[in-house]
């Protein structure tokens, strides 16, 4: 359960940097450039939120390997508190993400035309790490009817999260 911790502690400080993100390149290109120091404290920024970010992925992996690994020794019930909480409390994340990309797209057009595109892959990535934990979780259980469609749900947007309220009752936990 740690990593799950991590990984949705980190989530939500990678939001905080996701927010920061278009006013810090909109005050290096700004004339602010012109002072030194102000410059590179903002790169500094920059690439502390790369870091937090990759750090983010990184412990994400962590935690689906766990989850195969608590699968594979037959903790079943483990593993399954952990892709549901991996799943579910990272809903708001997204919300919020989502609305914060929406209102900074016009606040800083041409810079958004790039980050918010690369911001959809990261949390495309985040989507597809945490399902590849719930196919793993579906693959485990016994009931052959849930299979299919839930394995294609758990690297869809919004569908994952469908997916795991309709699995709630039927995959023990």
């Amino acid at each position: 359960m740690k990593q799950i911790n991590a990984f949705l502690t980190l989530q939500y400080v990678c939001l905080a940097g996701i927010t920061a993100v278009p006013l810090i390149i909109a005050s290096i290109i700004s004339n602010e450039f012109k002072r030194l120091l102000p410059a590179i404290a903002d790169i500094f920024l920059l690439g502390l939120i790369l870091f937090v970010l990759a750090v983010t992925v990184i412990t994400e992996i962590s935690a689906v390997g766990k989850v195969r690994r608590l699968l594979k020794s037959g903790d079943a019930e483990k593993a399954v508190k952990m892709w549901k909480k991996m799943k579910l409390v990272s809903i708001p994340f997204y919300i919020i993400n989502f609305i914060i990309c929406i209102a900074f797209a016009p606040i800083s057009f041409p810079i958004s035309v790039v980050l918010i595109p690369l911001d959809y892959i990261l949390c495309r990535v985040m989507i597809v790490l945490s399902g590849i934990a719930g196919i793993k979780v579906i693959a485990a259980d016994k009931n052959d009817k849930i299979r299919p469609i839930h394995y294609v749900f758990q690297v869809l947007p919004v569908f994952d999260i469908i997916s795991v309220l309709i699995l709630r009752k039927r995959i023990s936990a």
